[in-house]
């Protein structure tokens, strides 16, 4: 009988299971949890991809660092600025890959970023038509 299955498999920590090792038990973080280190002490913690601009939170998600932000996808990327790379189609900026329309226009039928107010007139000559 192993030393993990003596002690029914609660010797380790919450987030952490037992991995046997001869002559003795270790604790690892359980699947889902990556292991980090405060000082000489070792926590388990949600497996996050914070990236190099950002650092996981116990809870899980991420601490970004000043001028960044969280992309929903659990990493931390640079904030929207007006310096950002520009995008072949007009009234539109694009960071990392994912475009919007400018502050003022939004997202025709046909993909292209058109003034709200343009838009809205378009629309009222449709419906008298």
């Amino acid at each position: 009988m192993s030393d993990c299955e003596k002690k029914n498999g609660v010797v380790c920590a919450a987030r952490e299971r037992c991995s046997q090792v001869i002559g003795t038990y270790d604790c690892v973080c359980a699947e889902g949890f990556d292991t980090v280190f405060e000082g000489e002490k070792r926590k388990c913690v949600d497996a996050c991809t914070c990236g190099e601009n950002g650092k996981c939170l116990e809870k899980g998600g991420c601490e970004c660092n000043s001028g960044y932000t969280e992309n929903g996808d659990g990493e931390c990327v640079g904030k929207l600025t007006t310096n950002v790379i520009p995008s072949v189609k007009k009234h539109e900026i694009c960071h990392q890959g994912k475009c919007k329309c400018k502050r003022g226009y939004h997202k025709s039928k046909t993909g292209h970023c058109i003034r709200k107010a343009f838009a809205s007139k378009m629309r009222s000559l449709t419906e008298t038509v």
